[in-house]
């Protein structure tokens, strides 16, 4: 199977945000994603779905490296407090288990990456016709 490449003209046609963006600068991004989501197109993550996952993980961090060029702290969460003299913010931390969770919710892209993630890896595995979700066995010979 091929390995998936960028088209700049395509990644700015489906994300017109970036459509003025230098194509070395989101190349540059692009090649960075592929250090967390393989370029190679095997697995439960394949054709336009890896190709999709790369190209909002590349969206992603090109929005991280903006918002913090413009001073952004990328707060995110709840707004549960504010106050206008002195300025001060307060905001509930979001529903994330992980910290990869916390890092990708923190844009639209990356919301979008983890929902991609999260429908494509839901299921388990059939084993002798039954759903096996851990290859870890309890005492009782079951798994967990």
């Amino acid at each position: 199977m091929a390995a998936i490449t960028l088209n700049s003209t395509e990644f700015k046609a489906q994300y017109s945000f970036f459509a003025l963006t230098d194509d070395a600068i989101v190349l540059q991004y692009f090649d960075m994603a592929s250090n967390f989501i393989s370029t190679e197109n095997y697995g439960w993550l394949n054709g336009d779905a890896r190709k999709t996952a790369l190209y909002l993980l590349t969206a992603h961090l090109l929005t991280e490296a903006e918002q913090q060029a413009l001073g952004n702290s990328g707060a995110t969460g709840v707004l549960t407090n504010a106050t206008e003299g002195s300025v001060s913010a307060g905001f509930a931390p979001p529903p994330y288990k992980t910290p990869l969770q916390y890092w990708v919710g923190k844009t639209t892209y990356g919301q979008q990456l983890l929902a991609l993630i999260k429908s494509k890896s839901a299921m388990g595995v059939y084993a002798a016709g039954g759903l096996q979700q851990s290859n870890i066995r309890q005492p009782n010979g079951q798994f967990f």
